[in-house]
């Protein structure tokens, strides 16, 4: 019971110790888009990604653009005009920049404040040891790694030509290597240049001989204090020689040298990150104050076989980027292996296809024949409807004239004294007879045209005569009612083949619309035109127009469109149905033009006889 009570206790207090934000410092030696740099802060930001509690704050000291003493004064100068508000939990610091700054300036700026570094080459470990909570890896570049690669790759080339720079990151790696290249006293010849323009630079790598490799440290900074990116460094060489070049740095990876014993930035940050958040979890309060930095063996597959390097020559173990998942062998066969499986599934997707064509054409056959023995069967009832209707209409005909005679002869004879009332009897009965006598013949017109279809007695008339004439007729209806017609034409005389019957029913009928949609006052105008072999036909009215909706069903049949002017006038439906089979049928066409309160124009053309 009293351990378990104890665990709880320690639960507690390890829950207390990071129960509040904590907020961390990050100081860069270089500058924020630096490779080297964006890498370690990648590394570091990777492991508190899931950790949304500890605030981030960075800072870059630009120390790889910025190598002068006065350049660093006005550095320190610019921190102590700053006084922080904030309180950190740890500083991480990259690089021998950032470290020496924090060595020399920690106490005064953030005092008991613990200090994590990275990236940090050839430490100082007298002056280590007398710093307070400094913990961290030191960058240890494995120089006899890469140089034992050379030797191993290159086997015949004996000399290696040693590039590096000036700045404080060089000559810290400087002096690293002055420790190794004594060991290869009896194998290789080395020089190194380390102070030179870009020119010089260019100039003493195009002069290489075969038995040359190049080791490329860092170049970031040329004699006349110019700075150098990476992509750009490694460029002027790669451009300049055609000498293998290795390294021992990321940032070359990938753009031009074969490899090496490789330092990476984004390792470095993820480890010290993980260092910080132990220490600042209360997971591990002692760490280790110096920890070696690890390395790794990469290749790039693309230079290797620039180079045509035998694969027995590449150590074990090899991290080889860029390198194909299968070898030439294993692609060839996986082709052929691709190329037989896509042979079988189209020998399979044809037989399936066909199958399904067959079985289609089986299916279209039976939907087609179906589709036959109904459309006869259709038109067989359409044909005894069209039968029925014929024969009804033709019976009702005679009755219904009979009837409209009578209703006019009661009415015009004089000699009747009709009262008021059997006389409105007597119209109702006349103008009924008139409306059945006129819904009689129109079905009995369309029955014929969706039967056996009109049959047109043609003569060669005068168009221009024929029109005049029909609106004469037509002017006695208009004058009674106060309605103008105009009739528009410019044309003497126009001889041309046309039933006239049927064409004076398609005139009167327009002109009757016309007139029914029309108010006393109203004018409707008639024109006449041609346009090279068609002879045009216009009847406008000044009626309440067609809703644009309306327009395509104006000519289907029992089509009747009702409005404030002819609410009183009725109409059979059929008129402008029938209108339009008798154009059709003189290979004509007919159309209208219409909106609302505007009007409406019907327009029929015909063609003119050659």
């Amino acid at each position: 019971m009293k351990k378990i009570i104890i665990s709880i206790i320690i639960l507690l207090f390890s829950i207390k110790g990071f129960c509040t934000d904590k907020n961390v410092l990050v100081i860069h030696s270089y500058h924020q888009g630096l490779e080297w740099s964006d890498s370690i802060s990648a590394g570091i930001l990777s492991v508190f990604n899931s950790h949304p509690e500890v605030r981030f704050y960075f800072e870059y000291m630009d120390t790889k653009r910025n190598t002068s003493k006065d350049y660093l004064k006005n550095f320190v100068a610019l921190y102590r005009s700053r006084s922080s508000k904030i309180k950190y939990d740890a500083i991480i610091v990259a690089d021998n920049a950032a470290y020496d700054f924090m060595v020399q300036y920690r106490d005064e700026f953030y005092p008991g404040i613990p200090v994590f570094y990275c990236g940090v080459n050839f430490i100082d470990r007298v002056q280590l040891m007398k710093q307070k909570d400094f913990y961290g890896f030191e960058e240890i570049a494995d120089h006899k790694g890469t140089i034992d690669l050379i030797k191993r790759m290159f086997p015949e080339r004996k000399k290696v030509l040693i590039i590096n720079d000036y700045t404080l990151t060089g000559q810290k790696i400087r002096e690293e290597l002055n420790l190794v290249l004594p060991k290869y006293k009896n194998d290789l010849k080395f020089e190194i240049i380390e102070t030179f323009s870009i020119a010089e630079l260019e100039k003493k790598v195009s002069h290489l001989s075969d038995d040359y490799t190049i080791y490329l440290l860092v170049v970031n900074m040329d004699r006349n204090g110019n700075y150098i990116s990476y992509n750009n460094g490694i460029k002027i060489i790669k451009d300049h020689t055609t000498v293998p070049i290795f390294g021992s740095w990321d940032f070359y990876l990938s753009k031009g040298i074969i490899g090496g014993q490789i330092t990476r930035g984004y390792i470095q940050g993820k480890t010290t990150a993980l260092l910080t958040y132990d220490y600042i979890s209360k997971k591990n309060t002692h760490p280790q104050v110096c920890q070696k930095g690890s390395t790794t063996l990469c290749l790039d597959y693309n230079v290797l076989k620039e180079y045509n390097l035998n694969d027995k020559l590449l150590p074990r173990g090899a991290v080889i980027i860029h390198q194909p998942i299968f070898a030439l062998w294993q692609i060839f066969w996986l082709k052929i292996s691709i190329a037989i499986i896509l042979l079988f599934i189209i020998i399979f997707y044809i037989i399936q296809r066909r199958n399904q064509d067959k079985r289609l054409k089986k299916l279209v056959i039976l939907r087609t024949t179906e589709l036959d023995t109904a459309n006869k069967e259709l038109e067989r009832i359409n044909q005894s409807k069209n039968e029925i209707l014929s024969i009804v209409a033709h019976d009702l005909r005679n009755p219904i004239a009979t009837i409209n005679g009578f209703a006019q002869k009661i009415l015009e004879n004089k000699n009747n004294a009709l009262s008021p009332k059997d006389k409105t009897y007597t119209t109702m009965i006349l103008e009924s007879s008139e409306y059945m006598f006129r819904l009689v013949s129109n079905l009995l017109d369309m029955s014929v045209i969706e039967s056996v279809g009109l049959t047109l007695n043609r003569n060669s008339l005068d168009y221009i005569a024929f029109i005049k004439n029909e609106v004469i007729k037509n002017r006695t209806i208009a004058d009674q009612n106060n309605i103008t017609i105009e009739l528009n034409c410019s044309l003497n005389e126009i001889y041309t083949s046309f039933d006239m019957v049927k064409m004076q029913q398609v005139v009167n009928n327009l002109i009757s619309n016309a007139l029914k949609f029309s108010i006393p006052g109203d004018c409707i105008r008639i024109s006449v035109t041609t346009k090279e072999n068609t002879i045009i036909t216009s009847v406008k009215d000044s009626g309440p127009g067609i809703a644009a909706e309306n327009i395509d069903t104006i000519f289907k049949k029992f089509t009747q469109l009702r409005t404030p002017v002819n609410i009183q006038k009725k109409g059979t439906g059929l008129g402008l149905s029938i209108v339009k089979g008798i154009i059709e049928t003189h290979g004509g066409r007919i159309y209208v033009q219409s909106e609302l309160n505007k009007g409406s124009d019907f327009i029929f053309e015909l063609p003119l006889d050659s």
